[in-house]
């Protein structure tokens, strides 16, 4: 199997993880298969504590970027080495995430949990700079910061809503706490990237099998956007910030 390049950009990264995401998988389906085991979305959803199937078909398509949590609960259920998908979210782990297994001698590790955390200063970025993340931060093109309400991911940052797309709800200048490491669903609010690191924020809708992001604002034009591959859900909004 090719080893992931971490040097690559990020989209092309995470891509690579979700295609050896999938490649284990389909190992695993096959050999369960041969063994008359039962193995489906279902089962490893319920082996990850998850509701239903729809957060580990979002994974292995790359619909969903993978977290750490996610990461380390996809590897007891599929029986894999976490660094095998994603080194880059391996080495977070010394830092945010911690193993717990109280029925386990010697914390043999099982599933991830959050460790608490302090209080956190999030960069705020625009919505025209948001999609390329990476290079703004490389570039330290930062001007304002602001401090989290609560628990956030490693990665979370705050997005400063740009336009009307989104009122009356979001209006132009309101931040947004955006956290990566949450895993989102139909109906949230997300900033969403295109391969062009074109970004938007909008609530997340599903008709059929099609995903779309769909502005609040019923005279905004074009009001949807169907979600194709070159779409990327980077986080899901947890707190919008109101200055007193």
């Amino acid at each position: 199997m090719p080893q992931i390049d971490i040097s690559k950009p990020p989209l092309e990264v995470t891509r690579q993880e979700h295609a050896r995401l999938r490649e284990i998988y389909e190992n695993r389906k096959a050999r369960a298969k041969s063994l008359k085991q039962p193995f489906s979305q279902e089962f490893i959803a319920e082996k990850c504590g998850w509701s239903g199937q729809s957060a580990v078909s979002q994974y292995l398509t790359g619909r969903l970027t993978l977290n750490l949590e996610a990461l380390l609960k996809l590897a007891k259920a599929l029986e894999f080495d976490p660094a095998e998908v994603s080194p880059r979210l391996v080495e977070e782990m010394p830092t945010t995430y911690r193993y717990h297994e109280p029925n386990e001698p010697d914390g043999v590790a099982d599933n991830a949990s959050v460790l608490g955390y302090t209080a956190r200063r999030l960069p705020v970025i625009g919505q025209a700079s948001a999609g390329r993340l990476l290079e703004v931060f490389e570039e330290q093109d930062i001007e304002e910061w602001v401090t989290a309400p609560g628990p956030t991911g490693p990665r979370a940052f705050a997005l400063r809503i740009e336009g009307i797309s989104m009122e009356p709800k979001f209006v132009d200048s309101d931040k947004v706490i955006i956290d990566p490491d949450l895993e989102w669903k139909v109906g949230d609010f997300v900033f969403a990237r295109k391969d062009d690191n074109t970004g938007t924020f909008k609530q997340l809708r599903k008709e059929g099998d099609d995903y779309y992001l769909c502005a609040l604002n019923e005279n905004f034009s074009p009001r949807y956007l169907r979600m194709d591959r070159e779409w990327i859900v980077v986080g899901k909004a947890k707190w919008k910030l109101e200055d007193l």
